[in-house]
């Protein structure tokens, strides 16, 4: 499944949403999106910056819309770097697949 994800291109870059990276790492999607708003916070990025690295969109499951993050190889190295020992495996393939 991550194949196809990968396979994926936004503006000619490779991503990974916030719901499918959740699912890939075993972590629940609302703490991603928390993790996620806490790094955007915590790193002072500007809006039209965060577009680089987070991008909000939204995304359909049982006919209703929620939202979730593009996460772009940028954030995921931030994101790599934020998580302990548990996920850093995980989000370190994930990151070598996007590249």
């Amino acid at each position: 499944m991550f194949e196809q994800i990968v396979k994926l291109f936004l503006k000619g870059r490779p991503f990974i949403t916030s719901d499918e990276m959740g699912k890939e790492i075993g972590r629940r999607h609302n703490n991603m999106m928390r993790d996620i708003r806490e790094e955007i916070k915590r790193l002072g990025i500007e809006d039209d910056q965060v577009k680089n690295v987070f991008e909000l969109s939204t995304y359909r499951d049982n006919g209703r819309t929620y939202n979730n993050y593009i996460i772009y190889p940028e954030g995921l190295k931030m994101l790599f770097m934020r998580y302990h020992s548990g996920y850093t495996i995980n989000v370190l393939d994930l990151y070598n697949k996007l590249k």
